[in-house]
């Protein structure tokens, strides 16, 4: 029998292969028992029944951390299990071809977004604003805009209309993006120092206040800070921006926004079978020079 140290990293390794896949339905006991006889050739067909049962509970357990720690960040999984067969994966659909298959590429559009390069990163940002709502959206020139890479202005009166207790209602957004090309994640130093750059600028002071255009510093709207990044936060960072109300949004989270962008179509190829791919070069170009 395995040793349980053995069991759980032959897990963990199932299922990051597994959900970094794009096939439509994977059987874990399958799955599993290939990867087992493919690390363990001299195990018995005895041991190996035992083997894969253990390791496919495990398994499992990650996976269904993974699925609901998407769901908590407000992202839809790009698999589900299967209702009538519990240790079977199925890729989510939700039955348009475009986003299923941008959904299913997700570990490509991912990867795109580790090459962009980081001022490509903020046009990134910009379009994020742009649609989810945004009227009216820039970035900086990138020399010392204190702290703030992109910014726009929020209408959420238009959001309940007809009815009038928001009308005219504006919220004014200061962002930050923070790119990454490796996977490191995004600590609460950065955090903290943006949390004071908004909070000067919320008092007309600080460099952001004397750089940003005045169509935005004179608006006196309130102001939310937002850090975005193509990696991951931090626990540390996590807690300190709730502490303090600063917005964090992670790749996951971009990913689904940008699954269901209106831009999406443009990033995309039909192959001569008919099916659609997704086209990097062109999700790239898209943001430069924008």
């Amino acid at each position: 029998m395995l040793p349980p140290l053995e069991m759980r990293k032959i897990a963990k390794q199932i299922a990051d292969e597994v959900w970094e896949s794009s096939e439509r339905r994977t059987s874990l006991g399958e799955f599993s028992e290939r990867k087992i006889k493919a690390c363990c050739p001299q195990i018995s067909e005895l041991e190996l029944s035992e083997v894969t049962e253990g390791v496919v509970e495990k398994a499992k357990v990650y996976l269904e951390r993974r699925i609901t720690l998407l769901e908590l960040k407000g992202a839809t999984a790009r698999y589900q299990f299967d209702d009538c067969f519990a240790d079977t994966l199925i890729l989510t659909s939700i039955g348009d071809p475009l986003v299923d298959m941008l959904r299913a590429r997700e570990q490509n559009l991912r990867l795109a977004l580790k090459r962009v390069g980081w001022k490509t990163f903020q046009y990134v940002c910009k379009h994020l604003l742009e649609i989810n709502g945004a009227v009216k959206s820039a970035v900086t020139r990138g020399t010392k805009e204190g702290g703030v890479d992109f910014f726009g202005l929020l209408e959420i009166g238009t959001w309940t209309s007809p009815m009038v207790l928001l009308k005219g209602m504006e919220i004014r957004v200061v962002g930050q993006a923070k790119h990454t090309s490796t996977n490191a994640k995004v600590g609460d130093g950065v955090i903290k120092k943006f949390a004071k750059e908004c909070e000067d600028f919320r008092s007309d002071s600080g460099k952001a206040a004397e750089i940003l255009p005045s169509w935005f510093v004179e608006n006196k709207s309130p102001v939310i800070g937002v850090v975005i990044t193509n990696g991951e936060f931090t626990r540390d960072a996590k807690k300190y921006g709730n502490r303090e109300r600063v917005i964090l949004r992670d790749c996951d989270q971009i990913i689904e926004d940008l699954i269901h962008s209106p831009k999406s179509r443009d990033w995309v190829y039909r192959e001569e079978n008919g099916n659609i791919s997704f086209n990097e070069n062109s999700f790239i170009g898209s943001f430069q020079n924008a």
